[in-house]
């Protein structure tokens, strides 16, 4: 089958990958243009346009699809499209030029989490389990009909890096199962029950500020959840420190939230919540480096 192939972060290129390695075709690799890094000094390209250059792929990049692409992408032929976190809308146009259309990878079970931020939603509310979802891309987001879905474990110690490895994996194979089942005239397709969809957003540095009042858990799944981008963080006397990786450790309830309970080398950097209090494991002050709390409070501790 010929195939164009849509995407661009580390989440997409597992993908790009096994497609690649299989007995598909692809005929393109479309992805975002290049952008200057945070700095603005050194102009960044995606992993998937490095891979497509390195196997000799075709790449295009389109500032906006719908306006540049469709005769491009026509003049390709394909016979399918394949979108794994692209980062654009696709018109009606783009949706139906393939002879098979076009599917999805998603990191969510839908109809729950659709939208942008699925990997993080979960993991901020404390979910034991999500998955990863091939579905037929449709005008509305992520409502599209579902072809294939596996569960997914999430485990106490996972934080978003960790658990997008995992889903990567998981999408890489089960978009290839889907992609066979189409081909072979097979695919079964399912209509989402749309009373039930949930929805995310896009997530923004300032989301990760913690709230103490909320309980441990809740402020660790947070902690949890922004690792590694953008990363929670706290202020202390008007400074932020980012706050990479915590545990919850009981706590006296009589004790106000907020509270610094304990801070220096030997115990750690203790924070009581509204239930229970945190205990920082990883912390970065403004300006430096990434430091287990041992390390940091050698050279800075707080008053509690």
């Amino acid at each position: 089958m010929k195939i164009v192939f849509m995407g661009g972060n580390d989440f997409s290129l597992e993908s790009l990958k096994k497609l690649y390695y299989s007995q598909h075709e692809i005929v393109g690799v479309v992805c975002q243009v290049d952008k200057p890094n945070s700095r603005g000094n050194k102009i960044e390209v995606c992993p998937v346009k490095s891979f497509a250059i390195e196997k000799g792929l075709k790449v295009f990049q389109f500032k906006k699809i719908r306006e540049e692409g469709v005769e491009t992408l026509k003049s390709l032929n394909p016979d399918l499209v394949v979108v794994v976190s692209y980062g654009q809308i696709l018109s009606d146009e783009i949706i139906n030029l393939a002879r098979y259309g076009t599917i999805n990878v998603h990191a969510s079970l839908l109809p729950k989490y659709r939208g942008a931020s699925p990997i993080i939603s979960a993991i901020l509310n404390g979910e034991n389990e999500t998955g990863i979802t091939i579905m037929r891309i449709e005008k509305e987001v992520d409502s599209g009909n579902i072809i294939l879905q596996e569960k997914v474990a999430i485990s106490s110690s996972d934080n978003a890096e960790t658990l997008s490895k995992k889903l990567a994996v998981v999408g890489s194979n089960l978009v290839c199962d889907a992609i066979n089942l189409i081909e072979e005239g097979k695919a079964v397709e399912t209509v989402q029950d749309h009373s039930k969809a949930t929805f995310t957003k896009m997530i923004k540095k300032e989301d990760g500020f913690l709230d103490f009042s909320k309980t441990a858990t809740e402020v660790n799944n947070k902690i949890r959840a922004f690792n590694p981008n953008p990363v929670a963080f706290i202020k202390i006397k008007d400074e932020k420190f980012k706050i990479y990786e915590a545990e919850v450790v009981s706590a006296d309830e009589s004790v106000d939230y907020g509270k610094i309970i304990c801070s220096c080398p030997k115990d750690g950097l203790i924070i009581k919540c509204g239930k229970d209090a945190i205990k920082i494991l990883k912390i970065q002050a403004p300006g430096g480096k990434v430091l287990d709390a041992k390390s940091f409070l050698n050279g800075r501790k707080f008053e509690k």
